[in-house]
């Protein structure tokens, strides 16, 4: 294949299973109002079955603290992430953050969901700098929110996450349509 038609098949649509939600926030009535993402081992495995040896990734981790001046007694601590990924030459970067929020208010604690580890920053930056090289870039596209209860959040099968699943697949398999016809002088380009 000629690098072009490598940085299409890139593209490819990932499998159902290669997609994971998150919570965004918790909802006054409960339930959850959810975000999907893409699991970084499917990227890795996609680069490493289509192109060994023809990647490299880099990243940099620095831990973050900040805190207040005034009054509030607010404390942020976390971390910030830059990971390059090279591919056939060509490198695009990401960068990702996890951090914590510590308050005097407890309520307002119990309504974080962010983990404040290096992994959760180091994948972000991943994801991101694949997207960069339009690995995953359809799951960018998806604007539709997601409300789940905690029940159907784990439950795949669920009508909430087969519907996001259903509208990812279609924003993935039209984006990487397009790409393949632009490239092959079929169209114009994207809509």
């Amino acid at each position: 294949m000629t690098e072009k038609e490598i940085r299409i098949e890139l593209m490819r649509p990932f499998p159902d299973q290669a997609i994971l939600f998150r919570v965004d926030k918790k909802l006054k009535n409960g339930s959850y109002l959810v975000v999907p993402y893409l699991d970084v081992r499917y990227i890795i495995h996609r680069l490493n079955t289509m192109i060994p040896g023809e990647w490299e990734l880099r990243t940099e981790i620095t831990p973050i603290t900040v805190e207040t001046t005034d009054k509030s007694g607010f404390l942020i601590v976390g971390h910030m992430a830059k990971a390059e990924l090279t591919i056939m030459g060509k490198t695009m970067t990401g960068t990702g953050s996890s951090y914590l929020v510590f308050d005097n208010d407890l309520e307002k604690l119990k309504k974080q969901f962010i983990k404040a580890d290096p992994k959760s920053a180091e994948t972000d930056a991943i994801r991101r700098a694949a997207a960069n090289h339009s690995i995953g870039l359809y799951i960018w596209f998806f604007k539709n929110q997601i409300f789940a209860t905690e029940e159907e959040l784990k439950n795949r099968n669920s009508k909430p996450i087969q519907e996001a699943l259903a509208n990812l697949r279609i924003i993935g398999d039209k984006l990487y349509r397009q790409a393949k016809e632009y490239a092959l002088g079929k169209k114009g380009g994207a809509e």
